[in-house]
């Protein structure tokens, strides 16, 4: 019977009760991030090579980074990432937008053009700008 079988992570037989998680039976106690230790029972978690991770180490370790703050691009509640993928680059929603005055690029259905400066996007005024200024230097 399953309650004969040993837990994935400490080889301990789970006993009666016990989660089955990507395929392998654990103790609640013993399905944890493999390196924040957070405890998983009740907590949503992304699988990577066979280990369990949380959604914010997960992130960390394997996600994308922003281009605009640098900080990893977390998957929300339901495992969506809701990003923009533009210029070869990677971006929160919310740091999509002309680097000189912040205007977002999505505005409703309306859609800003975007101009690449650097590898860096501008609205079109600031892009001409920075151009300007470019050959002047």
């Amino acid at each position: 019977s399953m309650a004969d079988e040993s837990c994935a992570a400490c080889k301990k037989v789970v006993g009666n009760e016990f989660l089955r998680a990507m395929g392998k039976l654990y103790h609640g106690e013993c399905l944890v991030c493999s390196v924040c230790k957070l405890n998983l029972q009740t907590e949503p978690f992304l699988p990577r090579d066979g280990q369990p991770f949380c959604r914010t180490c997960y992130a960390k370790e394997f996600g994308q980074r922003c281009s605009r703050c640098n900080e990893p691009i977390q998957p929300d509640a339901t495992g969506t990432v809701t990003s923009v993928e533009a210029l070869g680059k990677h971006w929160h929603q919310n740091c999509w937008h002309c680097s000189a005055c912040q205007q977002p690029f999505h505005r409703g259905t309306e859609r800003v053009g975007v101009y690449s400066v650097e590898g860096m996007p501008f609205c079109e005024q600031h892009a001409k700008e920075q151009v300007a200024k470019q050959r002047a230097a």
